[in-house]
């Protein structure tokens, strides 16, 4: 038979509501019988406390609801996008996750903090709970009025291992990237994101967040809030929007990330960028899925000469396979492109041209289960996917680095196979003139076809198509 818990509900609410009724009813009894003015105001002074604590969340909601009216009626008027070159931040609202967005995606010089002194007399710098998924990190402890936060090279002594010891040393970073700290008196950021505190002096239950411009001063966008100082409603997986997409950010409840999203730095050449961040390029393939499939039957068939193995260690097979999740397959990369003066090198699906601190990227070429691999300056296009080994129709397209079509073929497995043979190729790369097509595995099947039986195509990238294994 099941528990009927509505009993011991009302029970509980009916010994919640007489302990209340109770601490209000004893000391009035007392003042109106003995005339006390003391129980007098002790039961006026707990009725009080009593209401205080039941209608406070109502009201708190709604003076909120409030703010978010106001807020999303002034949205409406909100321009899209706000430049400069840096930002300070007065009311510790950013996460470092956001602050790394900010200089790397966004593109700014510098980033400054002022800290926002708390109930226990810290200095509260950045919201603590929301660097990346874990919080991990913080600043240390500062003295100075403001600190300015910026990219530079690992070896800078205002680089501290206290803060950088999260730093993905992966894309948009290059390797040796660290994030530098400095103890500034004075401000220089260009813009400014300011808090005026709900109470301190505006006439209303709400506060304001700005968006200005420092020098000489200018409010260029606000919106009210109902946040008090040092709070940042903020999520520890908050972004900001893609730098290449509008700001999608619109939520008023979060009217600090509102502006923030909005703030881009001007247009620049890759050489005024900050020389530790590497830019995505995206380009489109210039001709469709659809139209080679269509022109399937002309294609030339390309017949794999051998089929070899090679044994992997685990880096090596990541590296190999998955280099975009290793910090060492990216470190290698980037040494490569320094050692071949400016030629790209391929790091996964994408191009690495160091000179231009940029990854060129073919943007959703085809659906899957077709898989982009960069290699000699330009980019494959093949089916990831089962029955290689089996079929004689298995089409590799190739891309220049622009996107232009370059050729196909249909590529045909070889006519000694082993009894482990290659399902499909999950990684191509160069090995002494010949393109490799590899299976996944510590022992990896290989097919191989030399260079000089593929048909022509724009390649100025050298050596840039040695594989891990050579490196």
């Amino acid at each position: 038979m099941p528990f009927d818990i509505g009993p011991l509900v009302a029970v509980i609410a009916l010994l919640i509501f007489g302990f209340v009724g109770l601490t209000i009813l004893a000391p009035a009894a007392i003042a109106v019988r003995r005339r006390s003015k003391l129980a007098g105001v002790i039961a006026i002074a707990i009725a009080g406390f009593w209401a205080h604590v039941w209608l406070r969340p109502d009201m708190e909601r709604t003076r909120r609801k409030g703010a978010v009216e106001q807020c999303e009626t002034q949205l409406a008027a909100l321009p899209g996008v706000f430049k400069g070159k840096s930002l300070l931040d007065e009311s510790a609202g950013l996460s470092m996750r956001v602050i790394v967005q900010l200089l790397s995606e966004r593109n700014l010089d510098f980033i400054e903090l002022k800290p926002v002194v708390m109930k226990d007399g810290k200095p509260l710098w950045i919201q603590p709970r929301g660097a990346w998924s874990n919080g991990a990190w913080q600043l240390p402890e500062l003295t100075s009025p403001y600190v300015r936060l910026r990219l530079s090279k690992k070896g800078d002594p205002a680089c501290r291992p206290m803060v950088n010891g999260d730093l993905d040393p992966m894309p948009p970073f290059l390797p040796d990237t660290c994030l530098a700290i400095e103890e500034v008196s004075k401000p220089s950021a260009e813009l400014a994101l300011e808090h005026e505190a709900a109470g301190s002096g505006i006439g209303t239950s709400y506060g304001l967040r700005r968006l200005v411009k420092r020098e000489p001063r200018q409010v260029l966008a606000q919106l009210t809030t109902s946040e008090s100082a040092g709070m940042t409603s903020s999520l520890s997986q908050h972004r900001l929007s893609p730098s290449n997409a509008d700001a999608r950010d619109r939520d008023c409840r979060l009217p600090f990330y509102v502006l923030l999203d909005r703030v881009h730095a001007p247009e620049r050449s890759s050489e005024a960028l900050a020389e530790q961040v590497v830019h995505t390029r995206r380009v489109k393939a210039k001709r469709s899925l659809e139209s080679v499939l269509a022109s399937s039957s002309d294609w030339p068939r390309l017949v794999v000469a051998k089929e070899t193995y090679a044994d992997l260690t685990k880096e090596q097979e990541v590296a190999t396979f998955v280099p975009e999740i290793s910090m060492s397959a990216w470190a290698g990369a980037v040494e490569a492109a320094r050692l071949q003066g400016g030629a790209s090198v391929p790091f996964g699906p994408r191009l690495l041209d160091l000179k231009q601190r940029t990854l060129i990227e073919l943007q959703d070429v085809w659906p899957y289960p077709w898989k982009t691999h960069a290699l000699l300056d330009g980019f494959f296009v093949l089916k990831d996917h089962l029955g290689w080994d089996k079929s004689e129709g298995n089409l590799l397209v190739r891309f220049d680095r622009d996107g232009a079509f370059e050729w196909a073929v249909m590529v045909v497995p070889p006519k000694v196979q082993s009894e482990n043979p290659m399902s499909w190729p999950q990684a191509l790369y160069v090995v002494d003139k010949k393109l490799v097509l590899a299976g996944r595995g510590s022992r990896s099947t290989r097919w191989e076809v030399p260079l000089k039986q593929l048909p022509s195509m724009i390649d100025r990238s050298g050596a840039a198509g040695q594989s891990t294994l050579e490196r």
